[in-house]
């Protein structure tokens, strides 16, 4: 049995982090039998960041981290690939589409929780989680986290519509590849829909509004695509188990 280990729901949405939904979706896709562990405290983790696996069979306990070694592995040990239909192209273009929403998009769906105008909402999200003692001092060391992580990667040196700016640029050029089709590129699903929908769903989906989500809301391209895998790969098992 696999045992995925993740943060809990938070801000109205499956997974408040992207990378840990975009491994739980996978495991839907693929129909693999799998457990959720919710973990708080990342440190706790095997290299201190989640999500990571844990997988029990045959006698053997191996764990895995990381998103994509996490899916690589999934592959290599059930022999399933939800990509080996793709065409060299194909791949080719959900690697640079997957590319930047993780390395770019991501980081402005950071920006709109723990340095723009929604802060002291999630701020208050957060303090829910923590006991007395701790609950005004974690959420402010995440938000010094977050801030520095930000402008250590580049973006949090932008004007917030700047940020808002160019992160819509990326949603919009994936939105033009997505077209009418069911799928990124056609009708299966890819990884690369994994790590789609992980984000469309924590913009749509959160409690929070942002200009992130004022355009994935206008287009109803993203949220079908957002409703659709919803509905086929996680209302029919929402005990979060499988």
């Amino acid at each position: 049995m696999i045992t995925l280990y993740q943060f809990p729901a938070l801000f109205g949405v499956r997974n408040p982090s992207t990378f840990c939904l975009k491994v739980e979706t996978y495991l839907h896709m693929i129909d693999v039998p799998f457990q959720i562990e919710t973990v708080l405290d990342p440190r706790k983790a095997p290299v201190g960041k989640l999500p990571y696996i844990q997988d029990e069979s045959e006698d053997k306990v191996r764990v895995i981290h990381d998103s994509n070694l996490i899916i690589a592995y999934l592959h290599e040990r059930y022999n399933i690939s939800l990509d080996a239909w793709l065409s060299p192209e194909a791949h080719a273009q959900g690697q640079l589409l997957s590319r930047a929403l993780e390395n770019h998009y991501y980081w402005a769906i950071v920006y709109s929780r723990f340095a723009g105008e929604n802060w002291p909402l999630v701020r208050q999200e957060l303090s829910g989680l923590f006991s007395h003692v701790v609950r005004y001092v974690v959420p402010t060391l995440m938000q010094v986290q977050a801030k520095a992580a930000l402008k250590a990667h580049g973006l949090g040196r932008h004007t917030p519509r700047d940020i808002y700016d160019m992160a819509n640029a990326d949603m919009a050029s994936v939105a033009m590849v997505l077209g009418n089709k069911d799928y990124l590129f056609g009708d299966k699903p890819s990884s690369h829909d994994a790590t789609l929908y992980a984000m469309i769903h924590n913009v749509l989906r959160s409690r929070f509004d942002s200009p992130l989500k004022n355009l994935v809301e206008e287009s109803s391209m993203l949220t079908n695509y957002e409703r659709r895998i919803r509905e086929r790969y996680f209302e029919p098992h929402d005990d979060h188990s499988r």
